[in-house]
């Protein structure tokens, strides 16, 4: 089964980002249905996304620690850019 799972504003959002990535833009949709923006735009050319540490602060935010598991996932240059969590607490204890 296929599911759609951007909005007609997100696509538009989608083409302005391809349209000007070499312009270094940075695009987030709101609410609960901007969600997705928030994974899927930076791999298309947004320079940044928004996430919280404690609680959100608006609708559809993703938490800190999903939102870094799922740039890890989705995103293999990002995970590669993260230190191993092991590693940092053996730096720490040394």
């Amino acid at each position: 089964m296929a599911q759609k799972i951007l909005t007609p504003h997100q696509e538009k959002f989608l083409e302005l980002i391809a349209e000007n990535k070499s312009k270094n833009i940075i695009t987030i949709s709101l609410g609960k249905t901007g969600s997705i923006s928030r994974l899927v735009f930076p791999g298309m050319g947004s320079l940044i996304t928004y996430t919280f540490i404690n609680r959100p602060s608006g609708s559809g935010q993703i938490g800190l620690k999903d939102m870094r598991e799922h740039l890890r996932i989705y995103y293999p240059k990002y995970a590669e850019s993260c230190p191993d969590k092991k590693n940092n607490k053996n730096k720490k204890n040394h």
